[in-house]
């Protein structure tokens, strides 16, 4: 476009004696330092946006770093790409520009209509190229978003809301079995006095984290395994008042006692899964299973939920008293708390050093925060696009009101004689409106076609949403439309205040 309105200029350039070389130079180095400038601040804006990719990371209870850095690779590799879009880009108009007829292009000074039916038809190609990215991108974002949302309101089968959560690593300080449960015991009993705490429990494992958990195989009596089935079951050593402090229902039985020690008999506690796998339509109250060389009774079950993923299907987990088995130093203290948990960080930690001034919390957070692992994907992914996709939206946005604005500005003298002939305004903004609806309408043809293959690779990103939700693919094509008309307005008020006589004076 910025070539086809210099045509004059370029003209008389010729016809004073430019070399058609001398030409090509130029406007070629005119692109080359327009691409360099928005190279620069690309990269200024990435150095920020590589720090940003942090808020992207949950809380966790385990480190995590990422190593990104703007290494010399990947600027080189930037820097090429970014020359080859400005020689690309830059060599088209230069091309034609150096084609150019003096005498025929002066003769018809004043009436250039901006290019012929080839440039223009590339100049709509790329804008309507702008929208159909645009499209694919913020179908994608609403399809992750609406994902997220969905996710959010799984069941989790647990509460996670105003529970505090804090590992423990004593097995370094020098504790053993006998010590370290004296420990525990000691330590649970301080942190339940608390005034804000309502429950206060130990776990080795969490669900719904990153940590994988603990394994074992699993015998029952009479139980003929499919061929290829797993023999190991997750499982997690816990406290009496786990299940009261996590808010898990117990749907049958009872829960775990101080007397469920290393003295009493071995016990388990199994979540429905578990029951329907092994005995189905009866009752598992009582019943035993086999479990790291010991015959562990059944004495309550409790509701299945979700431990590694949200939507995995229900699966068998059972739990076993902390105090039987093999002696578990590293455990993890969970506090149901009556207001923020975080408020019950340095009174929880002010009763830890009471009873060990060497022992400290690692990783204190609320259970709500370390259930957001488990968003990782979706919110990253939802993030991502829906930047992507707003970005994408402003550009085509520019692009349909640039084309708009530049066909306005070649037409003023076309417009200009049909309002002598009598067109009324509206008549005139119906006509340049219609123009910009088609370019849209073309442009979200496309992006539907390309959103509809493009969107089944973010099944792995979606919870209870189909890659090709009707809601989605019928919000987001009104909404481009909508702004895209909203930028073809612009330029066709603008047609509407064309005043004839000043249009038509330089003819």
């Amino acid at each position: 476009a910025r070539a086809a309105t210099r045509q004059q200029e370029i003209a008389i350039r010729l016809a004073a004696g430019a070399s058609r070389w001398r030409l090509f130079r130029l406007l070629l180095a005119e692109s080359l330092v327009l691409a360099l400038l928005g190279g620069a601040l690309g990269t200024l804006f990435a150095v920020w946006a590589v720090d940003a990719i942090m808020l992207f990371i949950p809380a966790m209870s385990m480190p995590v770093a990422l190593a990104y850095t703007l290494d010399g690779r990947t600027l080189l590799l930037t820097l090429l790409v970014t020359l080859a879009t400005a020689v690309v880009f830059g060599l088209a108009p230069a091309w034609r520009a150096s084609h150019l007829r003096p005498y025929e292009t002066l003769r018809k000074a004043g009436r250039a209509s901006g290019g012929g039916a080839a440039h223009h038809r590339f100049r709509n190609l790329l804008v309507m190229s702008e929208i159909a990215l645009a499209f694919v991108l913020l179908i994608g974002a609403a399809l992750c978003l609406k994902g997220l949302r969905q996710a959010r309101q799984v069941d989790f089968g647990f509460n996670p809301d105003h529970v505090l959560t804090a590992g423990l690593r004593i097995g370094m300080n020098g504790y053993n079995k006998t010590t370290g449960t004296q420990f525990y015991r000691q330590l649970q009993q301080r942190l339940g006095e608390l005034p804000q705490v309502e429950a206060a429990a130990l776990a080795s494992w969490f669900p719904l984290g990153l940590e994988g958990g603990k394994s074992y195989p699993v015998t029952v009596d009479g139980y003929v395994r499919p061929p290829g089935e797993d023999p190991s079951f997750t499982y997690a050593r816990i406290s009496p008042r786990y299940f009261d402090t996590l808010q898990i229902p117990l749907i049958a039985g009872r829960d775990f006692t101080l007397r469920d020690d290393a003295d009493a008999p071995a016990v388990a506690i199994v979540n429905t899964a578990f029951a329907r796998h092994f005995w189905p339509g009866q009752d598992a109250i009582g019943r035993t299973f086999g479990c790291n060389g010991r015959s562990h009774t059944i004495v309550g079950i409790a509701k299945t939920g979700k431990y590694r993923a949200l939507d995995e299907a229900p699966r068998p987990f059972f739990y076993l008293p902390y105090l039987q088995g093999v002696p578990e130093l590293d455990l993890n203290v969970c506090l149901r708390t009556r207001g923020d948990p975080a408020a019950i960080i340095e009174p929880a930690r002010k009763i830890l050093q009471t009873l060990d001034p060497g022992v400290e919390f690692w990783g204190a957070m609320p259970l709500k925060d370390h259930v957001q692992c488990t968003f990782f994907a979706q919110s990253t992914a939802s993030g991502l696009l829906l930047f992507l996709g707003v970005l994408a939206l402003a550009l085509a946005l520019m692009g349909v009101y640039a084309v708009m604005a530049y066909n306005v500005g070649q037409r003023t003298k076309e417009f200009g004689v049909r309002m002598a002939l009598g067109a009324r305004s509206h008549d005139v903004l119906r006509q340049v409106i219609r123009r910009g609806f088609v370019l849209s309408a073309l442009g979200s043809a496309a992006g539907l076609l390309l959103a509809l293959g493009v969107t089944r690779l973010l099944a792995g990103f979606l919870y209870g949403v189909s890659p090709f939700d009707p809601a989605t693919f019928l919000v987001i094509p009104l909404l481009l439309m909508t702004c895209a008309l909203a930028a073809c307005w612009l330029p066709a008020r603008r047609a509407t205040k064309v005043d004839p006589m000043t249009a038509l004076r330089a003819e």
